[in-house]
Parts: C-alpha cells; structure tokens; sequence
C-alpha cells in the first residue's frame, strides 16, 4: 500500500486542506471539489487529469476493446457522439481520431452514404489511429 494512503487511512496525514474539507457542512456543493487540487497537492498525489487527458484515455479504451471484439463499431460511434455533446463539442476532442467520428451517427442510422461495412472500416481505421497516438 502506498505510505500517503496508509497515512490518511490511519489519520496520520495532516494539512491545512484536508482540514478545511474535514470541516465543510455540505452545503456548498462546489467547495469539496474546489479544494481537491489542494488537498491532493499537499498530499503528494498527483493532480486529476484534465479534460482532453481523460478523454483520450477513454477513447484509447473504447479504440481497444473495438479492435479486440469486445465492443462493435456503431457503439464506438454511439459512444463517441455522446463524448462529443457531453463536452460541448469542443474542437480539441472532435480533433481526435476517435473525435473524427462525431456525425458518423447520422449516416449510419438514416442509411445514405457510406455502406454499412464502410462505415465499420473507418471505425476501425480510427480506432488503430486512436491507439497509435500517445495519450497526453
């Protein structure tokens, strides 16, 4: 176990942060997670990932379990389009491979343009480019 955990477990670990979140009453929603770049700082922990950071590492997971059978192409596109609105569309997730397939939706559900099996190819072409695009 990791000596920092093991100290907050046994309540050895003290800091001018997790005092003040020991003390919030609950009433303000946003405070807990206004603190928590504190507290996690002066524990040593490093920060939470940011927003482009988290979501490439899910779609490197989406990309991998396409490429492995354990999720179909219309589910990574369906996956994808929910990511993208989730963030507001925001160009650097669009940006992505996996991003690239935003609208991909459209097509496949109204049926015109690419044949179904072309639409699986690029699905598939932008998982292999997800997975070769170090995460950030």
């Amino acid at each position: 176990m990791d000596p920092r955990l093991l100290e907050i477990v046994l309540g050895m670990h003290d800091s001018k942060g997790l005092r003040e979140m020991a003390g919030l009453n609950g009433r303000d929603t946003r405070a807990p997670a206004d603190l928590l770049p504190t507290v996690m700082a002066e524990m040593g922990v490093d920060p939470l990932p940011g927003t482009l950071e988290a979501v490439t590492m899910v779609f490197q997971n989406i990309a991998a379990d396409c490429l492995t059978g354990r999720l179909d192409e219309r589910a990574v596109v369906q996956q994808v389009q929910e990511i993208v609105i989730s963030h507001d569309y925001a160009s650097e997730i669009i940006d992505l491979p996996l991003g690239l397939l935003y609208g991909l939706d459209d097509e496949w559900q109204g049926g015109w343009g690419a044949t179904v099996e072309q639409l699986r190819a690029t699905v598939r072409a932008r998982c292999t480019d997800q997975l070769a695009q170090s995460p950030t």
